[in-house]
Protein backbone atom coordinates (compact mmCIF):
# COMPACT_ATOMS: atom_id res chain seq x y z
CA UNK A 1 0.00 0.00 0.00
CA UNK A 2 0.96 3.60 -0.86
CA UNK A 3 1.86 6.08 1.80
CA UNK A 4 -0.07 9.12 1.80
CA UNK A 5 3.38 11.47 1.17
CA UNK A 6 3.29 9.31 -2.39
CA UNK A 7 -1.03 10.38 -2.87
CA UNK A 8 -1.72 14.24 -4.33
CA UNK A 9 -5.04 15.47 -5.45
CA UNK A 10 -5.83 15.79 -9.02
CA UNK A 11 -6.30 18.80 -10.11
CA UNK A 12 -9.10 18.13 -12.66
CA UNK A 13 -11.33 16.04 -10.34
CA UNK A 14 -10.31 16.35 -6.80
CA UNK A 15 -9.92 12.99 -6.30
CA UNK A 16 -6.12 11.00 -4.99
CA UNK A 17 -3.85 10.24 -7.51
CA UNK A 18 -0.22 9.36 -7.45
CA UNK A 19 2.23 12.01 -6.99
CA UNK A 20 3.99 10.75 -9.94
CA UNK A 21 1.55 11.54 -12.75
CA UNK A 22 -0.44 14.60 -13.40
CA UNK A 23 -3.49 13.31 -13.21
CA UNK A 24 -5.54 10.70 -12.11
CA UNK A 25 -6.04 7.40 -14.02
CA UNK A 26 -9.72 7.96 -14.59
CA UNK A 27 -8.71 11.73 -16.02
CA UNK A 28 -6.10 10.41 -18.14
CA UNK A 29 -8.39 7.66 -19.55
CA UNK A 30 -11.18 10.68 -19.78
CA UNK A 31 -8.52 13.33 -21.62
CA UNK A 32 -7.28 10.39 -24.38
CA UNK A 33 -11.03 9.79 -25.16
CA UNK A 34 -11.50 13.16 -25.86
CA UNK A 35 -8.52 13.93 -27.44
CA UNK A 36 -9.49 11.39 -30.02
CA UNK A 37 -13.03 12.49 -30.19
CA UNK A 38 -11.58 15.73 -30.90
CA UNK A 39 -9.13 14.63 -33.65
CA UNK A 40 -12.07 12.88 -35.25
CA UNK A 41 -14.23 15.71 -35.32
CA UNK A 42 -11.34 18.39 -37.13
CA UNK A 43 -10.77 14.76 -39.79
CA UNK A 44 -14.63 15.13 -40.58
CA UNK A 45 -14.71 18.79 -40.53
CA UNK A 46 -11.89 19.74 -43.33
CA UNK A 47 -13.43 16.61 -45.01
CA UNK A 48 -17.28 18.13 -45.00
CA UNK A 49 -15.22 22.01 -45.58
CA UNK A 50 -13.31 20.46 -48.60
CA UNK A 51 -16.34 18.60 -50.09
CA UNK A 52 -18.11 21.57 -49.58
CA UNK A 53 -15.70 24.01 -51.45
CA UNK A 54 -15.91 21.61 -54.14
CA UNK A 55 -19.63 21.85 -54.30
CA UNK A 56 -19.54 25.09 -54.12
CA UNK A 57 -17.19 25.57 -57.05
CA UNK A 58 -18.59 22.83 -59.13
CA UNK A 59 -21.86 25.06 -58.90
CA UNK A 60 -20.54 27.95 -60.44
CA UNK A 61 -18.69 26.10 -62.97
CA UNK A 62 -15.13 27.44 -62.40
CA UNK A 63 -12.70 25.65 -64.10
CA UNK A 64 -8.61 26.27 -64.15
CA UNK A 65 -9.18 28.70 -67.24
CA UNK A 66 -11.35 31.03 -65.87
CA UNK A 67 -9.47 30.62 -62.18
CA UNK A 68 -6.58 31.75 -64.34
CA UNK A 69 -8.34 34.58 -65.59
CA UNK A 70 -9.96 35.60 -62.28
CA UNK A 71 -6.33 35.56 -60.70
CA UNK A 72 -4.83 38.03 -63.21
CA UNK A 73 -7.48 40.37 -63.02
CA UNK A 74 -7.44 40.74 -59.43
CA UNK A 75 -3.57 39.82 -58.69
CA UNK A 76 -2.49 42.34 -56.49
CA UNK A 77 0.67 43.41 -58.29
CA UNK A 78 -2.31 45.36 -60.81
CA UNK A 79 -3.57 46.89 -57.46
CA UNK A 80 -0.99 48.16 -55.30
CA UNK A 81 -0.94 45.20 -52.98
CA UNK A 82 -4.41 46.27 -51.92
CA UNK A 83 -6.00 44.30 -49.07
CA UNK A 84 -9.14 43.19 -51.15
CA UNK A 85 -6.61 41.90 -54.14
CA UNK A 86 -4.32 39.80 -51.37
CA UNK A 87 -7.80 38.35 -49.70
CA UNK A 88 -9.11 37.45 -53.64
CA UNK A 89 -5.25 35.64 -54.61
CA UNK A 90 -5.15 33.88 -51.11
CA UNK A 91 -9.13 32.77 -51.51
CA UNK A 92 -8.04 31.50 -55.08
CA UNK A 93 -5.08 29.90 -54.41
CA UNK A 94 -6.61 27.95 -51.77
CA UNK A 95 -9.09 26.43 -54.21
CA UNK A 96 -6.41 25.93 -57.01
CA UNK A 97 -5.62 22.43 -55.60
CA UNK A 98 -9.41 21.77 -55.52
CA UNK A 99 -9.78 22.76 -59.21
CA UNK A 100 -6.86 20.41 -60.16
CA UNK A 101 -8.36 17.40 -58.25
CA UNK A 102 -11.45 18.21 -60.39
CA UNK A 103 -10.08 18.41 -63.29
CA UNK A 104 -7.66 15.95 -63.72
Amino acid sequence: MRSAADMLTCPQCGKTKRAEYAVCWRCHKLDGEKAEYRRGFEEGFKEGLDRGRLEGITAFQLDTAMWRRLLQLCHPDKHANSDASLNAANWLNSIRPLLLEKYQ
